[in-house]
């Protein structure tokens, strides 16, 4: 045990901020899974549907790919590549934003909007209860330990 002093310093001394950033650094592949489904479900950000097909024929395709979005509705995956692209990239210790690194995110973000990325209330709870706080809280008892 500790004395209160060294307790002291060591709280003092504890970024948490950065702790927070390094959480979401570790488990970066669980946002991004989480993103991933829901468009693959159809749904933007905010829960929305992804606005229609223009064609057809391509609608009929997919749907038969994958009927979870309905009929029309787009999941934004066809040979992969956009989905093998998809990163975080920090804009502070508090904020950061999802992006994909295929050439095709400027013209799907174009098309479909910037709320393709991001998560829902839904997955971005199911994130911090299953994936941030025990790794977060676990990086925080190691540095107080």
């Amino acid at each position: 045990m500790g004395t209160i002093a060294g307790v002291t310093n060591l709280w003092r001394s504890l970024d948490v901020e950065q702790e927070a950033v390094n959480t979401i650094l570790e488990t970066k592949e669980d946002l991004i899974d989480l993103n991933q489904s829901q468009l693959l479900e159809g749904k933007n950000k905010l829960g929305q549907k992804l606005k229609t097909y223009r064609s057809w024929s391509y609608a009929k395709m997919k749907n038969a790919r994958n009927p979870l979005p309905g009929f029309g509705i787009p999941d934004l995956f066809n040979k992969g590549n956009f989905f093998a692209g998809f990163k975080i990239r920090f804009l502070s210790k508090k904020s950061f934003e999802f992006y994909s690194t295929d050439k095709k995110n400027s013209l799907l973000v174009e098309d479909y909007g910037e709320d393709i990325f991001g998560l829902q209330d839904e997955s971005r709870e199911e994130y911090l209860r299953r994936n941030f706080k025990p790794v977060f809280f676990d990086r925080l008892n190691k540095k107080l330990s």
